[in-house]
């Protein structure tokens, strides 16, 4: 059975509904790919503290609507970003890492359902949801680089010219 969630207008950035023990926390931007908003970001980082202290919430899954996970940050505000003070775009970046440890940091068992387009910071998100033993299924993640070695298992491709690299990976193991 299904409970609706809380605070659901069609222009909320997160989407929220329990499915009995698992709350289910959805990027709501389809138009753009999930790119990320600040009402994403104050919506899953509340969220998140509000499962934490739930008793009745036993894991998170965290996906995105209209066929994509999340795009990373929308670039119409990123270009507006470049113009503000060096101070004030530090503290919007903060935002995604608190983002970021708020996931790594939550209790519950932390899921993520990536469907589509996992890019830039989205990418991020995408890989710190829980370290309990999951299941992840990524057919390819494209990173571009102009060098050789990218990190530890991501190579370039010179088939592919232009820097970029593919990582290929499956990690299996069961969920508990």
């Amino acid at each position: 059975m299904t409970d609706n969630a809380l605070d659901n207008a069609p222009d909320s950035a997160l989407l929220t509904r329990r499915d009995g023990a698992v709350l289910v926390l959805s990027n709501n931007n389809p138009g753009a790919r999930n790119a990320l908003t600040p009402g994403f970001y104050a919506g899953l980082t509340q969220a998140l503290h509000a499962a934490a202290c739930d008793p009745a919430i036993g894991a998170v899954v965290l996906t995105g609507e209209g066929g994509h996970f999340c795009s990373g940050g929308d670039l119409r505000q990123l270009v507006h970003r470049r113009e503000l003070p060096i101070a004030e775009r530090r503290q919007r970046l903060e935002l995604l890492h608190n983002l970021v440890r708020a996931l790594r940091d939550c209790p519950k068992p932390v899921i993520m359902a990536v469907e589509g387009a996992a890019a830039g910071a989205g990418l991020s998100l995408a890989l710190a949801g829980s370290s309990a033993p999951l299941q992840f299924n990524f057919s390819s993640l494209i990173y571009y680089s102009s060098q050789q070695c990218i990190a530890p298992g991501v190579w370039r491709d010179d088939g592919m010219g232009g820097g970029q690299a593919h990582l290929c990976f499956t990690l299996l193991s069961a969920l508990t």
